[in-house]
């Protein structure tokens, strides 16, 4: 039942990958999972686990076969290499992926689906059994990480297999090369069957590819001349002082181990160092470029842009040597080539929770023998290589087999709330899925994470209402629902909704999402804090430079602003004058063609490292291949990935020291909040869009303006002073007070800000009595501060006068009083459908297209709306006087519009599309065939009458591209909207003032539609901005029946709206000039 690109798929895959371990074990392996439920697969790092196994079990199986990789980097390495192994494109049928904010799969079709730990809980919530029951197999790799995300993924889907018939022929793999082996057949054997184990297969010895010398504390101090004693107890703690013999010896061994790999191994190689802590990936670094002048350190951590960095670590950069720093993030998710030799500090960070106050605190501990087997495991795949471990062989024999599950360390209450917010009634029995986990959290953990939860207004007790489930003790509230389904944690879930609350709720969302991703979008270089505080100063509000000297707590939230702004700049300088540039180009895919004609620079070629660097012209787009055609110097012509491209969005970055790859992540991350809040579409929607704040005109770009001149240009004062007041509700108290719920506060109760030493309240009506009054903190003083907002003592206040404002009261007020009695703004549309008249109205009345003057019907199959607006348009004028029937909508003004000629409409209709043809055009109206809604161009407009040719309405309902996947779905629209914005441009330009252009698109579909094509954000790549969600009554049109375009069956698309856009003229005028002041230089 497979598809073509299986047929030969075990075949191929031996022979393109016989060096791998795994494909010589592929018979051995499908015999054990053939005859057992759950397996365990153990081999070492390299062998080919992550991307043979999918594929063996996928030819095997002849099923479609699920991938859960803990690390979103991780998902899409694998994805990619899958792909390219069977030579399928990424994102089809055959392989694809999903991680939070991205999804190049068509889900439950596509036969090798890769996902994280989280999609997969996510999943696992909101769908139960039938989110695995379309697979013949689910693969956990990487089971030995113990984060909590892992953890409760296992659980959840235990319990499902458990009570669920629909999972009975279900295969579990669970892949690791360091996993205990014993804890976890132990774990698995009450969904193993009659037999009640699970089937192990370890690949042993056999499973190395090359050979792994490991070296420990006496060898390196031998190496570098150090005597074995004393010094070995310096090395035995955790302090100051021994950080800084670590950071010593490894100063000395570097110059050593480099000598001797280009001696012996040649050239091209890395050293990788695995550090605790990003402080001492900064002293090292600082140390090592004084001792290395001429070897390039790159760093690997999450607050480092990564993808340049890993561009490099490939080979790009020509050094002959590199020296790598890297914290645990490159344990188990990062592949770099032609490691010969790895430090070990044989130390971590783990982040302990308190879950009586809620403050975490960083502890530096012994890595595990797990984690130092990963570690290892970084060299020895494409050469032999040495692991240094700067312990003593007997230390390090005594170190914990495996780490700590993160279960045993956090506050767990997002995952309280997922777990209560869950459809299934299996799951939404917290206590009990938790208590059945690998290492199940202690149960007053779990007791405070709910009292918290009950503080916040997101769950309540059972005891006081009907059971959810037998086992369930507590169910969500509306609120609870809408934070558990954003993707971010409580807190900043809770911030976006107070940004909504205000009218913020984009540029919440971004705050949320900047938050959220790492790395920030503002570049912070290893000891360079100078260069990253003229940056913060650069890009944010006029306080920063103040609050950077001074280390005020006000200086984070200048960051956060700096980023938010640094973003802005790019969406509106960069990203709004490409996507105009394609637009332009009649380029609607993401996926390619909108370099055509450019010239740019290759990058992070393999096969021909030659190659990169030089700069090139780009051709034809292949969308078959996914390549474009590019023209070397010489003449010669190949094809090349977008990857492999340097694009012009990402040198500019460059020059400006931001992120791209941030920036990206940055803009999927708000696309994902986004998208599920308007999901939703509670009343709180509604307000927002009422109370949204005015925002500056785009401008000309002003790089040589004073400190705040930049920040100024994409935010308001006023806005500036709600979105510094939610940063604020993220500071923990001073003190050490008890971190308490956002909301518990309560009118009586000492005031929320106070405790946070910034209430700004003009005569703050809440107490200010018995506030943290302890010392000045004498770093702060100095500006050197490391712990910043979550100092015990009191900082520098702020200097700065923010503008007083009545709305920065109001939502101080809200915050200290919660949202325990406006529950009602929360409660989804799907639960209560259109309300557009209560207290609390989730949308509008349904659009009145009587007091339009013109209206242009797009995809009218059976012109049966049509046909109802006219009719509904005589019965209004026969009603009206004869002073107000001139000011309503002429028939003579609307033009219909299909898809198909009149023939095939009359056929693919044969109920009614003859009759309600015949009746617009007996009304006076346009009827017009052959019309695609994605070629709206010049010559379209030239057939219509001069009076039609500007319409002020666009409509389009129950837009469709034929499948239900959402991709070919929002490409319809990509190409819509497109369409729209060069007939729009093309109308501005002939404009005499854009105040003459009342112009609006209106879409009617169901909400979920709306989320899953993305529309919103789509729309605003378009430079379209949501005016408004209406309620659509199909019953105002009475003639009218929602039908396919391709026959008369009628089809339920759950709840609709009719979704009101708007051009941004200024935004749209501002691209344009941006566009012609400076057009492609390189353009051939």
């Amino acid at each position: 039942s497979g598809s073509g690109a299986w047929a030969n798929a075990a075949t191929a895959m031996a022979a393109s990958s016989p060096e791998l371990p795994i494909t010589q074990h592929a018979a051995a392996i499908l015999r054990k999972v053939e005859g057992n439920r759950v397996t365990l697969l153990i081999g070492a790092t390299g062998c080919g686990k992550s991307t043979q196994m999918p594929q063996i079990l996928r030819e095997h199986l002849q099923m479609s076969v699920l991938c859960v990789q803990p690390r979103r980097m991780a998902v899409v390495a694998v994805a990619q290499r899958v792909a390219e192994e069977l030579n399928v494109h990424l994102g089809g049928k055959d392989v694809g992926y999903h991680i939070g904010g991205a999804c190049t799969a068509q889900l439950e079709r596509t036969e090798l689906l890769f996902v994280t730990a989280g999609i997969f809980l996510e999943q696992l919530k909101c769908k139960g059994a039938a989110a695995v029951k379309f697979y013949g197999a689910v693969i956990i790799d990487e089971v030995h990480e113990r984060s909590c995300e892992n953890d409760l993924a296992l659980a959840c889907l235990m319990q499902l297999i458990l009570s669920s018939k629909e999972l009975k022929n279900l295969k579990l793999i669970l892949m690791s090369a360091t996993a205990d082996v014993r804890r976890y057949a132990h774990f698995m054997r009450p969904i193993c069957g009659d037999d009640g184990t699970p089937a192990v297969y370890a690949l042993g010895e056999s499973s190395k590819i090359y050979n792994i010398t490991q070296r420990f504390l006496t060898h390196a101090m031998a190496e570098v001349g150090y005597t074995t004693a004393p010094r070995t107890e310096a090395f035995a703690r955790h302090d100051r002082a021994s950080m800084d013999c670590l950071c010593e010896l490894i100063e000395a061994l570097t110059p050593k181990l480099i000598q001797k790999t280009v001696k012996e191994d040649g050239l091209g190689r890395s050293v990788l160092i695995f550090c605790p802590t990003y402080s001492m990936i900064e002293q090292l670094h600082g140390m090592l470029k004084l001792a290395l002048p001429a070897i390039p350190i790159y760093v690997l951590h999450s607050s480092i842009d990564m993808d340049e960095s890993m561009a490099a670590l490939q080979g790009e950069d020509g050094a002959p040597v590199r020296v790598i720093l890297a914290t645990n993030v490159a344990e188990s998710s990062v592949t770099i080539d032609q490691v010969t030799h790895v430090i070990d500090t044989c130390r971590s960070c783990e982040i302990h929770w308190s879950p009586e106050t809620g403050d975490s605190a960083p502890h530096i501990v012994w890595t595990s023998m797990a984690q130092s087997t990963q570690r290892m495991g970084r060299t020895g795949r494409m050469n032999d290589g040495t692991v240094w471990r700067l312990v003593e062989a007997s230390w390090f024999h005594a170190f914990p087999a495996f780490e700590t599950a993160s279960m045993q360390l956090q506050l767990l209450r997002k995952e309280t709330l997922l777990l209560t917010c869950a459809s299934t009634p299996r799951l939404n029995a917290t206590r009990s899925v938790l208590a059945s986990s690998l290492d199940p959290p202690d149960e007053t953990v779990v007791h405070l994470a709910e009292h918290y939860l009950i503080g916040c207004s997101l769950i309540v007790s059972t005891a006081t209402r009907r059971r959810v489930s037998a086992h369930a003790t507590h169910a969500p509230t509306p609120l609870g629902k809408l934070v558990d389904a954003l993707p971010v944690d409580l807190q900043l879930g809770q911030l976006v909704l107070y940004g909504a609350l205000c009218g913020v709720l984009d540029e919440a969302v971004l705050l949320a999402a900047i938050l959220t991703t790492q790395p920030l979008v503002l570049k912070r270089e290893p000891n360079e804090p100078q260069k990253y505080e003229a940056l913060v100063a650069r890009y944010g509000p006029a306080s920063a430079s103040l609050h950077s000297k001074t280390r005020a707590d006000s200086f984070t939230e200048d960051e956060l602003l700096a980023n938010l702004a640094a973003y802005l700049s790019f969406a509106r300088w960069q990203a709004d004058v490409q996507q105009l540039r394609g637009a332009r180009q009649h380029v609607t895919d993401s996926g390619g063609g909108m370099l055509t004609g450019t010239r740019l620079k290759l990058h992070g070629l393999k096969r021909r490292p030659e190659l990169n660097g030089e700069t090139v012209l780009i051709g034809e787009y292949d969308h078959v291949a996914a390549t474009y055609s590019v023209m070397l110097n010489s003449g010669e012509r190949i094809p090349v990935s977008r990857a492999h491209l340097r694009e012009s969005e990402a040198e500019w970055c460059r020059t400006r020291q931001l992120s791209h790859t941030a920036i990206l992540a940055v803009a999927r991350t708000a696309e994902h909040i986004l998208n599920t809040f308007y999901r939703a579409s509670p009343p709180l929607s509604k307000l927002n869009l009422d109370k949204r704040t005015s925002r500056p005109a785009p401008n000309e770009r002003d790089d040589d303006g004073g400190d705040g001149a930049l920040f100024s240009l994409f935010v308001l004062p006023q806005t500036e002073s709600l979105l510094r007041t939610l940063l604020q509700t993220l500071r923990p108290p001073k003190g050490g007070a008890a971190l308490a719920p956002i909301g518990s506060y309560g009118l009586h109760k000492p005031c929320f800000f106070a405790q946070r030493d910034c209430c700004n309240h003009t005569g703050c009506p809440f107490s200010h009595d018995g506030l943290h009054k302890g010392p000045l903190c004498k770093f702060a003083a100095k500006g050197i501060c490391r712990f910043g907002t979550r100092c015990r003592d009191r900082h520098p206040r702020s200097t700065a006068v923010y503008p007083k404002s009545v709305l920065v009261d109001a939502l101080q007020e809200q915050v200290q009083r919660g949202f325990s009695d406006r529950m009602g703004l929360f409660v989804s549309s799907e639960e209560v459908g259109a309300d557009f008249s209560g207290e609390l109205p989730n949308c509008l009345p349904p659009v009145d297209y009587l007091g339009y003057e013109s209206v242009l019907l797009l995809g009218e199959g059976d012109f049966s709306f049509a046909a109802s607006l006219v009719a509904l348009l005589d019965q209004s004028r026969k009603r009206a006087t004869s002073r107000n029937a001139d000011a309503l909508l002429q028939a003579s003004a609307v033009v219909a519009t299909a898809l198909q000629t009149q023939a095939e409409a009359i056929a693919a209709h044969p109920c009614r599309a003859r009759e309600s043809i015949q009746a617009v055009r007996d009304a006076g109206a346009c009827v017009l065939f052959q019309v695609d809604a994605r070629a709206l161009d010049a010559a379209f407009w030239a057939k219509l009458p001069r009076a039609h040719r500007q319409p002020h309405c666009i409509v389009w309902n129950m837009p469709f591209d034929g499948v239900e996947q959402p991709w070919p779905n929002e490409l319809l629209m990509r190409g819509f909207f497109a369409a729209v914005l060069r007939s729009a441009d093309s109308w501005l330009a002939s404009a005499a003032e854009h105040d003459a252009f009342p112009f609006q698109v209106h879409l009617t579909m169901g909400m979920n539609q709306f989320s899953d094509w993305n529309l919103l954000c789509v729309a605003d790549h378009y430079f379209l901005e949501l005016l408004g969600i209406h309620a659509f009554d199909a019953s105002l049109y009475e003639k009218y029946t929602p039908v396919r375009h391709q026959s008369d069956v009628p089809f339920e698309v759950g709840q609709v709206r009719t979704y009101v856009f708007f051009f941004n003229v200024e935004r749209l005028q501002a691209a344009s000039a941006a566009n012609d002041a400076s057009p492609m230089d390189t353009r051939s």
